[in-house]
């Protein structure tokens, strides 16, 4: 679906917000800082939308999809405390489809967002997430902003993906969960009052509260190695390896596959904040994936329809009925070299051999911890004015 571009008299408008937003933001109020955008877009370094610098030029502005992963600079302004920074991204964000309703006055469409960033930081986490890692609920709170833009923090939060994208960004840390049975009683006083009017809700299913609190993460070597890895990765790159993984470990694969990084984040990931191609070669530094030296490990990750192009190309005799494994066999026996192709000019990653059993029991953690983080994320944080 195509999204509405923004007016040019609204666009206009949001920069010209640059003169009149509001400094030095206390506690209680409510837009960001030009200084703060000014640093926004300094990060940005050139690659967002020509009328929106923080957007990527891919997608129109109204989609609100950061141009990269701002996670540094948003763990930056947290750890300092800047409250006004961190409104002027959330709303920036959103400022070029704030919602219907919204109006388009940048102070306005400010206003409505500050709670966003202010619920995050005040949110008694610590509350429900134990963890020896200093960095443990900084990490949470980074994701957290990142999500703000687009997500409200409340019960029908459990139906999105958030929790999944939580779960992801959290690998590196070990945690804890307590105090389960509070936001247990909060989502099933959520899920009886909803399913009243909308059929969808009939028959959700809550993780038990004492079972989330049993949790235990995998904790070999391999695992605490894996940790380590995704620990030097940026809040966007972490899921960017998780959507990897996740293609990686598919049907009957065990981790064997190569890729093109930069083609496999979701829209969910990107939608956070993630430019692929800067991702891609951030995951291959890390160790976490290497580049193959086998092509054929990459011709196993392409699609029935890209193999049997590259066999065309490559005069390789086959037929369109054959299973992925045949053709992929077929064009590195007959033309060797056209794995090395295709390869040309993609960060191409396959995970690290030693890490990838550590990997596979990752993505299972992942599927174990989403429902926990579900009830965190809509309804540890407080609704604005709690």
């Amino acid at each position: 679906m195509r999204v509405r571009q923004p007016p040019v008299a609204v666009r206009k408008r949001i920069e010209a917000s640059l003169l009149t937003a509001p400094a030095n933001m206390s506690r209680n109020s409510t837009a960001g800082s030009t200084k703060a955008y000014e640093g926004l877009v300094a990060f940005a370094a050139g690659k967002g939308h020509p009328d929106f610098p923080l957007l990527s030029a891919r997608y129109s502005p109204g989609s609100c999809i950061p141009c990269r992963d701002f996670s540094p600079w948003i763990r930056d302004r947290l750890r300092v405390g800047d409250r006004d920074a961190l409104v002027e991204y959330v709303w920036r964000i959103r400022a070029a489809n704030p919602g219907v309703g919204f109006g388009d006055d940048p102070n306005a469409i400010a206003r409505i967002f500050a709670p966003q960033v202010h619920r995050v930081i005040d949110a008694p986490l610590e509350t429900h997430v134990m963890s020896t890692d200093p960095l443990a609920l900084e990490d949470l709170r980074v994701a957290l902003v990142m999500v703000a833009p687009l997500d409200g923090f409340s019960g029908f939060t459990m139906a999105q993906k958030v929790p999944t994208y939580i779960a992801a960004t959290m690998l590196p840390r070990v945690v804890r969960f307590r105090g389960m049975g509070e936001l247990h009683a909060r989502a099933t006083a959520f899920v009886a009052a909803m399913v009243k009017d909308t059929p969808f809700w009939e028959g959700w299913v809550l993780p038990d509260p004492n079972a989330v609190e049993e949790l235990i993460p995998p904790n070999n070597p391999l695992d605490q190695k894996l940790r380590s890895t995704l620990a030097l990765l940026q809040i966007g790159s972490r899921a960017h390896a998780v959507d990897v993984g996740r293609a990686a470990f598919a049907g009957e694969r065990s981790g064997r596959v190569a890729f093109a990084l930069e083609g496999r984040t979701t829209f969910v990931t990107r939608e956070r904040g993630c430019d692929p191609e800067e991702s891609a070669v951030a995951l291959l530094e890390s160790g976490l994936f290497t580049t193959p030296e086998d092509p054929s490990s990459y011709l196993l990750g392409l699609t029935q329809r890209e193999l049997v192009g590259l066999a065309v190309g490559h005069a390789v005799p086959i037929k369109r009925s054959w299973k992925k494994d045949k053709i992929a066999a077929a064009i590195g026996t007959t033309a060797p070299e056209a794995g090395a192709t295709a390869m040309s000019g993609h960060h191409v990653g396959l995970l690290t051999p030693e890490l990838a059993p550590a990997f596979g029991r990752a993505l299972s953690w992942i599927q174990t911890t989403a429902p926990a983080w579900s009830l965190i994320v809509s309804f540890a944080i407080p609704p604005a004015g709690a």
